[in-house]
């Protein structure tokens, strides 16, 4: 298992990247901040392996 994150461009906060995958697009969870992340602001390779490897990323 890999864990892939996105961090916010504009405070800093860090986004799970299963969490961006099953939203796809969500405000930033950062206290006060307006910015938009979206799953495909992670990379080809990181989307293709939450995507192919979704059983793994969820809490049983």
């Amino acid at each position: 298992m890999r864990i892939i994150t996105l961090t916010c461009p504009d405070c800093g906060t860090v986004a799970a990247g299963n969490v961006l995958e099953s939203q796809r697009v969500m405000k930033c969870p950062g206290l006060g901040c307006e910015e938009v992340l979206r799953f495909i602001d992670l990379t080809d390779d990181e989307q293709t392996h939450i995507t192919e490897n979704r059983e793994k990323y969820t809490l049983d």
